[in-house]
């Protein structure tokens, strides 16, 4: 069997090329590692559909139907480029949107951006199977065995990043997790992008991405990596157009104010901190920190924890503020 042969390639195939024939804009939800951008490649030099454009970065060349793959993970930007895109599109011009950072969905940034209204479909590009680790690792490495196709799918989760180093460094594939997650820099640094994002996504998405099933990781080196490292954050905090929020899907009494609102969005996309001159940003206007008291910024900070049910607000000595699930 071949790549193309893949579940997760055809679902990703067709549900491209749908949204390429019905002329509509989809997003395309993901995390690092998954190889989405592999597939986009595969997806290109097999389609036999013209005008068709595959954009990295701001101000390219537009075409009738656009697939914009701008590394929010990396980028601080990547949601302006994007907005950009699609409010100086004409008509005609569509575009396939990937996010690598599945929670700024949530955020007020994209709710109320012009893309968001844009947007008509949507598809979690997710881990692979077995089935499809097995297709994935064998184009990589056709020696490969049934009992290392196996080892290399409980290691990797479906992973294709790690899929594609363990089909290569198969003498690591009898080695303990333990040696591998404190011993391997090379397989460290591959994982950290990841990781990175795992720390700031909610379980119910990465149960969709298939990253974790009934409550653990399906990766035995990411189970046993968040063993040893509890996830950073797993808040789950959704803030509507109106500033009505809720926590952990259920719908909060309260109401933010727009200043509220931003602090607990920037501590969304920053692993729960908040330094105290971004709030002081926030309540008064930017470079403003040193013209007023932390006595404002600690009551400011004040009212929005009573206004939390299932999340607090810690105070971090020497940096300012951190949301984290309440205990």
């Amino acid at each position: 069997m071949n790549f193309y042969q893949q579940s997760l390639y055809r679902d990703f195939e067709k549900f491209l090329s749908d949204t390429i024939s019905k002329k509509s804009s989809c997003v395309i939800i993901t995390i690092p590692g998954l190889g989405v951008s592999y597939f986009i490649k595969k997806f290109l030099s097999r389609s036999k559909l013209k005008n068709i454009n595959y954009i990295f970065k701001e101000k390219e060349k537009v075409e009738t139907f656009n697939i914009l793959d701008l590394n929010f993970d990396k980028n601080e930007e990547a949601l302006n480029w994007a907005d950009e895109y699609f409010e100086n599109a004409s008509v005609e011009q569509k575009f396939a949107l990937i996010i690598n950072t599945p929670w700024i969905l949530k955020s007020q940034e994209y709710k109320t951006s012009f893309l968001s209204s844009h947007i008509f479909s949507s598809l979690f590009f997710s881990a692979r199977d077995l089935r499809d680790t097995s297709i994935f690792a064998k184009e990589i490495n056709q020696k490969l065995d049934e009992e290392q196709i196996k080892n290399i799918f409980d290691l990797s989760g479906g992973i294709g990043r790690l899929i594609k180093f363990f089909a290569i460094r198969t003498d690591l594939l009898e080695s303990k997790i333990e040696d591998m997650l404190k011993g391997n820099s090379d397989l460290l640094k591959l994982m950290i992008p990841t990781i990175e994002v795992i720390e700031q996504c909610d379980d119910s998405t990465l149960s969709e991405l298939k990253i974790r099933k009934e409550g653990m990781f399906v990766s035995q080196l990411f189970d046993d990596y968040f063993k040893e490292h509890t996830r950073k954050t797993g808040l789950d905090i959704s803030i509507g157009p109106d500033l009505t929020f809720s926590e952990n899907g259920r719908e909060n009494s309260n109401k933010l104010n727009r200043i509220e609102s931003r602090i607990i969005e920037f501590a969304l996309s920053n692993g729960g901190l908040v330094q105290k001159e971004k709030v002081a940003d926030f309540k008064w206007g930017e470079g403003s920190y040193d013209k007023y008291s932390d006595q404002a910024i600690t009551k400011t900070i004040q009212r929005l924890r009573k206004k939390l049910m299932f999340h607090n607000i810690e105070v971090v000595s020497g940096v300012g503020y951190k949301l984290v699930i309440k205990n």
